[in-house]
């Protein structure tokens, strides 16, 4: 089971889902976006990878977000633009429940 902070006691109310479409030649964004500590999630691979990350504010978020994806487009790394969703944390519910899929996967 997967325990999901209470953000609000943490001082933090925004969440970013970002997708982004990669160029294959690129080596480092995926390292770049590991070092981020606003990154609490990432799954990635060498043609696409997706983030969570959260942040205080929108403010913290315009401060590391943005400059890290200009980064990103000025290094050529994406290959569109991303696509970006943003949550308050205040007011989003969260699941992440595996047990249900993995007891259907070892009944069949």
């Amino acid at each position: 089971k997967i325990l999901i902070p209470n953000w609000a006691l943490l001082g933090i109310s925004l969440g970013v889902l970002i997708y982004l479409k990669l160029n294959p030649q690129n080596t480092t964004l995926l390292a770049t976006l590991k070092a981020t500590p606003q990154v609490i999630f990432l799954v990635g691979s060498k043609y696409e990878a997706v983030f969570f990350a959260v942040f205080q504010d929108y403010t913290e978020y315009q401060q590391t977000v943005v400059p890290l994806l200009q980064r990103f487009k000025q290094e050529k790394s994406c290959i569109k633009e991303p696509e970006e969703l943003l949550f308050s944390l205040t007011e989003t519910q969260f699941s992440c429940n595996s047990i249900p899929f993995i007891e259907k996967i070892v009944k069949s």
